[in-house]
């Protein structure tokens, strides 16, 4: 594990070249020693929709890894996001910090599912169409929400697919005229109701 990469070298982030080479070096290191390589590296403060791109320095560094995860906070949520190179990405998985009553033991515990991340998500598409005044298009509905392109498709997908949303030619807008006496969404009925949250051993 090189953590983090910044204090491993003394060549500009920003300059692909000067990168490129340095991860050609870490390349050759992995494929020598046939040994997985962790790189940690920071992110700039501006959120993106893909997490990747937020990275600081060079695109390269998005580009390298085969498979990434990403810490990021939103409002007050915690979501690690990981991105694979020859896999479809999972769901984000949204955390807390969470210590021991006498403050011993912090460490990263899982807050919740995949599957009650993507209906947060689905409730968010529909408020934001159902308050809009014209029809929104995948772009807008993207920018607005500040989520993963891959995600958002998903999420109108099944939406439409629920009769919740339509799509016209000029974007998505709430089916049907009254829109206050459509079925909520709600989980899946076969996920537990009172699930024990789970802990990851990721002591800081």
């Amino acid at each position: 594990m090189l953590d983090p990469l910044v204090r491993l070298h003394r060549l500009d982030e920003n300059s692909a070249s000067d990168i490129s080479r340095l991860l050609g070096f870490v390349r050759e290191l992995q494929r020598t020693f046939h040994s997985a390589i962790v790189l940690v590296h920071h992110a700039a403060k501006k959120q993106r929709a893909v997490p990747g791109q937020a990275l600081r320095g060079s695109s390269d560094l998005h580009a390298f890894g085969d498979s990434n995860a990403y810490l990021t906070r939103r409002q007050e949520q915690l979501l690690l996001s990981v991105e694979h190179r020859s896999a479809p990405s999972p769901q984000p998985l949204p955390l807390a910090l969470v210590s021991r009553p006498d403050g011993s033991a912090t460490h990263l515990e899982v807050a919740g599912d995949a599957e009650q991340s993507t209906l947060a998500l689905e409730q968010r598409v529909l408020a934001l169409v159902r308050t809009s005044a014209r029809a929104l298009t995948r772009t807008a509905l993207r920018k607005q929400l500040a989520v993963n392109n891959q995600r958002l498709g998903q999420a109108l997908a099944t939406l439409t697919k629920r009769a919740l949303l339509r799509r016209t030619p000029e974007g998505y807008c709430a089916a049907g005229g009254d829109t206050k006496h459509q079925a909520p969404l709600r989980p899946n009925s076969r996920s537990p109701a009172n699930r024990e949250p789970r802990q990851c051993a990721l002591p800081l």
